[in-house]
């Protein structure tokens, strides 16, 4: 957890990406991570900006138009879990 270790730097790095992610004019923000998710998340809510967030999965839940409880029910039913 880099931030909890080195927050200046982590502060920084925030900014950097933060502005980056400002100039895409992105609407939604993707991220494997959830880590990533939670510092990006902060740092654009501190910038009052507020592009949603998402994980991957998310996003493809969305993309083939099924919800998380079908995808889990889904999961299950298969065997995959």
């Amino acid at each position: 957890m880099c931030h909890l270790a080195n927050y200046d730097v982590s502060m920084q790095v925030q900014a950097h990406k933060v502005a980056a992610i400002k100039a895409t004019g992105a609407g939604t923000l993707v991220t494997a991570c959830p880590a990533c998710r939670m510092q990006l998340e902060d740092g654009l809510a501190r910038a009052g900006l507020s592009p949603g967030a998402c994980h991957v999965v998310q996003l493809l839940e969305q993309a083939c138009g099924i919800t998380a409880n079908q995808l889990h029910t889904s999961i299950y039913r298969e065997g995959y879990i």
